[in-house]
């Protein structure tokens, strides 16, 4: 574990990779303690020294640091828990640009990008080769990047032709000194100046088999399309509906959410008109088996009514989020805060555990941090307990060890029950 000291409030990312001012070993638990060190402000970062120098490795070496960028020390502070955070100090690219008609291109970034990149498109320019100095350059109307992908959409508001371009674009920059910084970059592609008529087709479709009363399903696409609607319904076998919510993003992946639990043991179909869904140059799909996706609900004795508990020693914080994670296969269960306890209701009968985080984008995922360029990590906490949600049952009072006092109170031991007695 090593302290970076920041010398009158400056500061450069590639500090990090120098000499640290103090340096410290973790024990086997990885637990660390600074002692007698000058005051000031300092930053703070963990690494697996593979080579032992004292020095972190960037793409070699795993890093963690805390939630806050720098810490004051003034005084005895702590504990402060270190996060898992990617380590790596080449700045992000273009790796590949290609058109799909003669307004849209279709890119791929060398690693998931920076959230600041939309805020650079006004930098961002197209120009033609053999025209450099006297063709403007084509519009850039909308940016749209693909979720839970390196990939990315450009539209142009301007007319490709066949001939060779660049795209000049701006991205953060891996080291940041006393502020904001960016570089310049560009990358060379053909344009073209033929129609895309080629539909998008269905590649798959989960849930298939029994699922939860509220289900995540999935469409998945041979290309990316955008929903027309935000909303659809699903019906059961009996020809009761249920309202969904869809996805609205350009996604090669699509998400459909209910708004009301489903009821047990019923099978539910989702019929999709090919009007719903179109790519970016209007195609909608023509597949056969198109609308003719189903699951089946669980039934109501493989279903646990409520598991609720918490930990009374955290603070109410809006942005905590809950997380059910079953041991058998299948998606977890989130659910939000109250006062440091947590509800889930109706889930699949079974064993699990619980963690917690802070969902500081809201996006309910745990997201790790960055060192090249800063991105501060979500706290995440997985408790060791196995939990089980017991089916017909509503399981209610678990206690999470979400500190050290109350870790020590669950591991040393209570007296034994004939002691009891002899006290009572």
């Amino acid at each position: 574990v090593a302290l970076f000291s920041e010398t009158q409030g400056q500061f450069s990312d590639s500090n990090f990779l120098e000499l640290p001012s103090y340096v410290v070993q973790t024990d086997s638990f990885g637990n660390f303690s600074f002692d007698h060190i000058r005051r000031g402000a300092f930053r703070i970062i963990a690494f697996t020294d593979a080579n032992n120098d004292n020095r972190l490795q960037p793409g070699s070496e795993p890093a963690f640091a805390p939630v806050y960028r720098s810490i004051s020390l003034d005084s005895t502070i702590g504990p402060v828990t270190l996060y898992p955070v990617a380590c790596d100090t080449l700045t992000n690219s273009i790796i590949s640009l290609k058109p799909v008609t003669e307004r849209i291109l279709m890119g791929a970034w060398a690693r998931p990008c920076d959230s600041l990149i939309p805020s650079t498109l006004a930098q961002w320019r197209i120009q033609r080769l053999d025209s450099a100095q006297t063709a403007a350059p084509l519009g850039i109307q909308e940016y749209s990047p693909i979720p839970l992908s390196t990939r990315f959409a450009l539209r142009l508001s301007d007319t490709m032709t066949m001939a060779s371009y660049l795209l000049f674009y701006s991205v953060p920059a891996a080291f940041v000194r006393g502020g904001r910084l960016f570089c310049r970059d560009s990358i060379r592609f053909n344009g073209a100046r033929q129609a895309d008529t080629v539909p998008p087709v269905s590649q798959g479709f989960s849930p298939t088999t029994t699922t939860d009363l509220k289900p995540r399903m999935r469409l998945v696409w041979s290309k990316p399309v955008i929903p027309t609607a935000s909303a659809w319904i699903l019906t059961d076998s009996l020809h009761d509906t249920v309202n969904l919510t869809i996805s609205k993003d350009l996604s090669d992946s699509t998400i459909f959410l209910v708004k009301r639990p489903l009821k047990p043991d019923r099978l539910y179909r989702l019929r999709l008109p090919d009007t719903l869904f179109t790519d970016l140059s209007g195609n909608h799909p023509r597949d056969t088996a198109f609308g003719k996706y189903s699951t089946r609900s669980i039934s109501a004795e493989n279903i646990c009514y409520s598991l609720s508990g918490g930990a009374s020693c955290l603070p109410k914080n809006m942005q905590r989020k809950w997380l059910f994670l079953p041991f058998s296969a299948g998606t977890g269960y989130i659910t939000g805060d109250s006062c440091g306890m947590f509800r889930f209701d109706s889930i699949s009968a079974g064993k699990g555990r619980v963690a917690s985080f802070i969902d500081f984008n809201d996006d309910n995922a745990p997201t790790g941090g960055s060192l090249f360029p800063w991105r501060n990590p979500e706290p995440y906490r997985l408790y060791p307990d196995t939990i089980e949600a017991r089916a017909r049952w509503d399981i209610e009072g678990i206690e999470v060890p979400a500190c050290e006092e109350c870790t020590r109170k669950k591991t040393i031991p209570g007296p034994p029950d004939s002691l009891k007695a002899q006290q009572k």
